[in-house]
This record gives structure tokens, sequence and C-alpha cells, in this order.
């Protein structure tokens, strides 16, 4: 049996809990959901539900959207090297390049709200072992936007302390951070009262 049009509300913060269990892209949320609830995996039928068609649905196209190629290109220009190459299925986000000299790690978010107010990227505890060495930059763009950013690990690591974490996680302990506009400037927020940290600089 097929249910479709089933609109399931769900705030924020459960909703990053569900994106961050899906291990891969095809793991959808209904197969998170079936996880956590004990049920066996899916067969045919599906259980179609607003979070997935509004938020899922374009995170599962930015390859149509030439959203990784895109953004590959511009930070090649930028750390003037020739190519970036994925390290491993199994860590899509992480690239080097053909001389294993530079590291980048590329993560990807989609605008909140109207007008692209914030967007939100975690950072695990792997992704951050994975910039630890050589010389290493983390990059944050936005689907669909303009805006993409390449900070060196180095500044990024002096910043991991003042960032909001999460410690219940399917892959563990996660860092938050969020971007937000302010004005012509771009933020990122902290945690404890600290300032927010302006990164306008490292826009590409």
């Amino acid at each position: 049996m097929t249910i479709t049009n089933y609109t399931l509300s769900v705030d924020f913060e459960v909703w990053k809990a569900i994106q961050n269990k899906r291990p891969v892209e095809g793991f959808t949320e209904n197969d998170v959901l079936r996880e956590m609830l004990g049920l066996p995996a899916r067969q045919a039928e599906s259980v179609s539900f607003s979070a997935q068609s509004e938020q899922s649905r374009k995170r599962q196209h930015i390859h149509d959207l030439g959203g990784i190629d895109g953004a590959l290109a511009r930070i090649k220009a930028h750390l003037g090297v020739s190519a970036l190459n994925n390290v491993s299925p199994r860590m899509r986000s992480g690239y080097t390049s053909p001389d294993g000299g530079t590291r980048v790690l590329l993560l990807f978010s989609r605008p909140y709200h109207s007008g692209s107010n914030y967007c939100w990227y975690s950072i695990y505890a792997y992704q951050k072992a994975f910039l630890a060495t050589n010389t290493c930059h983390i990059g944050l763009f936005v689907k669909g936007e303009s805006e993409g950013f390449v900070i060196p690990a180095e500044k990024m690591r002096k910043w991991y302390e003042v960032l909001p974490v999460s410690k219940k996680s399917h892959y563990g302990p996660y860092s938050h951070i969020l971007i937000y506009r302010r004005g012509t400037d771009f933020y990122m927020r902290t945690k404890g009262g600290a300032p927010d940290i302006c990164i306008s600089g490292y826009a590409l």
C-alpha cells in the first residue's frame, strides 16, 4: 500500500537529527524513521512527507545542479591547484590535490527561511581529523546561491571551541556551523556569549 501526500510536521532540531542519521544520499528520511522505529527495510512502497519534498529533494539533486563541480572549480582557482579528487566514496566531502599537499572539506547547505537569512552545516570528529594535516581548507557553499567561503583549517581549528556542539548523533558529537548575513557581511554564530565571527573576508 502506498500513501501519498502525507505531511509530518517536525521542528528544525528534529529535522537536523534525521538528516544526520542519513549515511548516504539514497538513505531517505523514511529509512531513518523505519530504522529508529524497528521496522523492516522498506520495499517498493514509500511514504512521502513534506520535509523530504522541501529539503531532501534539493539535497539529492545537488549533482544535477552542478553544485559540486562548480564549487570545486572556484576552490581550485582560489587555491591555485590543478585538480581536487574525492578521497573515498565513504567520505564524499573530502578532496585532495594530486600531490596530496592540499586537502579540502567541501560542505553544502541549503538556504533557510526567505532571503537566505542563515545556513547550517555540521562537522564531525572524522572530518576535523581529515583537516588536521597538510594544507587544509574547509569550503562552505549554499546550494542555489552565489555565496561560497573557503576558510583555512588552521583558522577553523581555533574556532572549534566556540562553536555550538550536539553530542547525540549516529556518528558521534558534531559541531554546528551556522552562518547568517548581517547587512553586507556574513557571520558565524558562536556559543556562550562569545562574539560572532565575521567571515566575509573568506568569501569567494
